[in-house]
């Protein structure tokens, strides 16, 4: 049996990046391992910690979905980019991409989980509440791949 940490680092000699990096962030999300903790794996020089540290680089914030990761990797990309956070707590309301210094929140609406009765209530209150205390709110509709 493995720790978490180590487990990733195990993976590291078996995947490629990007899925490397998607398991770093689910881990982080889980509460599975501390970012700190993956460093000092990457830096321990055992085998795989190259692959974990390039892994690290690309996996600055913790993501719940693969159209976040999308999302963050395209911002990444972007020179000049403000800094950001994904998944933060914003006036007591979790939010999907926080753009701390202009008081910016970016809500990624996927019809699969945001086109339900119950949801355009609860997104349209979330936003009503983020607006009152100060934030700007874009949501951006995603429509499902699968239609």
């Amino acid at each position: 049996m493995t720790t978490p940490a180590r487990t990733l680092l195990d993976l590291a000699r078996a995947v490629d990046t990007q899925p490397l990096s998607r398991a770093i962030r689910q881990a982080e999300v889980l509460g599975l391992v501390k970012h700190h903790a993956l460093v000092a794996l990457a830096d321990s020089g055992r085998r795989g910690a190259s692959a974990l540290r390039d892994a690290l680089t690309l996996a600055p914030t913790p993501t719940r979905s693969t159209l976040e990761d999308t999302v963050v990797d395209w911002l990444q990309q972007r020179p000049g980019t403000p800094a950001f956070r994904t998944n933060a707590r914003v006036a007591g309301c979790e939010v999907d991409v926080f753009f701390p210094e202009h008081r910016l929140v970016v809500e990624l609406d996927s019809e699969k989980y945001h086109d339900t009765p119950q949801a355009l209530v609860e997104d349209a209150l979330k936003r009503a509440h983020l607006e009152a205390a100060g934030y700007t709110v874009v949501r951006v509709p995603v429509p499902d791949p699968s239609r």
